[in-house]
């Protein structure tokens, strides 16, 4: 019956549909009824989630769920039962990543997002010269966000009016699309199984180039070290491929320690994109400011956080956008959950050389403290994907098995 319902195409198009719109999709932000799709999906995902973990031992990954909803709770009822309705987004969240986890293979996942994300590549680079630079009028009809931002609806690909020449797919800004698109490359190169395709990166990279995402080309920095290291498993000898690998990671550990000289040695101190990635300005960024004001917050609310209606109340900074340290702030000290289950999956990934793993580590590290991840169910995916993968004692920790083709 599980098989017959939660693995029909049908079903999983919806799923589809709802990962999409509970992942930063632009009208997210414009609708409120959200919620309540995600507590439908989260009713059912329930059914499997008890028949497949409950009979189980307790590993890791059942107990960060435990402990993750544990955590929500506990605020909820020490912070004075306010904002049930954020607490329980949060949940929702947490229960259907938790679900998908449970019920679809890794591989299959990242396939299908690989598949999707490509589509809207293709289809925002399409959008974006429409708008940006073609004599042909693309009049979409605009929409206004809770935040007042004023969107181009394409449904399949959005603009912010007023700054049209930032590409931001079908999210909700060219940052959280830069992010995602990182992801993709990440997926591409070291966890996709077939094939790795050359046009998927090329698309992403451009896609990424027309985000105008400071963040975004800096982490492009990080993803050619990431290449450089992968390039190296080709090496036979294991102590020469170790000796270079360690080369490879000391060598992009000075460069980033010193990035300010490279950017300055290419000639890029004068572009209004990268000269945000220069330390003057980064000190000045609300991204940085708000990781100090999260941690005032956590260390006056150390055991169980400030709450997420205190934590809004007194925000500072754009605070959510550091999504680990605004954790500690709301949570307290179980808010170090989010952060140390991400560092622990992907540092306890077989498949990988441990200078890769740290690499990687890093950029996710990047990219869920330059925008607010704790509402976004894809992130929630990976945390325990991860989690997952790091459990399974088999050397090839990332299932082979189809279970979406049974």
């Amino acid at each position: 019956m599980i098989k017959s319902i939660f693995y029909n195409r049908i079903f999983i198009i919806l799923c589809v549909v709802m990962l999409i719109y509970s992942s930063g999709y632009a009208l997210s932000t414009v609708f409120t009824f959200g919620i309540y799709i995600e507590a439908l999906f989260a009713y059912l995902f329930l059914f499997p989630i008890m028949l497949v973990h409950f009979k189980k031992r307790a590993n890791i990954l059942t107990t960060s769920f435990i402990l993750l909803i544990v955590m929500v709770v506990s605020t909820f009822i020490t912070s004075g039962l306010t904002s049930a309705t954020a607490y329980l987004s949060i949940i929702f969240k947490i229960i259907i990543a938790f679900g998908v986890v449970t019920l679809y293979d890794f591989h299959d996942f990242t396939r299908y997002y690989l598949k999707i994300m490509k589509f809207v590549a293709v289809t925002s680079l399409i959008g974006h010269y429409l708008i940006n630079y073609s004599n042909y009028a693309l009049d979409l009809p605009i929409v206004t966000n809770i935040n007042s931002v004023p969107y181009g609806v394409g449904y399949l690909f959005f603009y912010i009016t007023w700054i049209p020449e930032r590409n931001c797919g079908i999210f909700w800004e060219p940052g959280l699309f830069a992010t995602f698109l990182v992801i993709a490359i990440i997926f591409e190169l070291f966890y996709k199984k077939n094939r790795r395709s050359f046009l998927n990166i090329f698309l992403f990279i451009a896609a990424i180039l027309t985000t105008r995402s400071s963040a975004g080309y800096g982490l492009l920095l990080l993803i050619l070290f990431l290449v450089m290291l992968k390039s190296l498993y080709f090496v036979k000898d294991v102590r020469m491929r170790k000796v270079a690998m360690c080369l490879v990671f000391m060598s992009s550990v000075i460069i980033l320690l010193n990035y300010n000289y490279v950017i300055e040695f290419l000639n890029l101190s004068d572009n209004e994109v990268t000269i945000k990635l220069t330390s003057e300005q980064l000190a000045t960024q609300s991204r940085i400011l708000a990781i100090n004001h999260n941690l005032t917050t956590f260390l006056n609310n150390p055991l169980f956080g400030a709450g997420i209606s205190q934590a809004y109340r007194n925000v500072r900074h754009v605070a959510d956008t550091s999504t680990s340290t605004f954790m500690l702030g709301v949570f307290g000290f179980m808010g170090v959950q989010y952060t140390f289950y991400l560092v622990y999956g992907i540092l306890k990934n077989r498949n990988n050389d441990v200078y890769v793993n740290i690499m990687i580590l890093l950029i996710f590290l990047l990219l869920i403290n330059k925008e607010p991840h704790q509402g976004i169910v894809f992130s929630w995916c990976i945390l325990f994907y991860f989690l997952k993968n790091s459990s399974n004692k088999s050397k090839d920790v990332l299932p082979n098995k189809s279970k979406t083709a049974q």
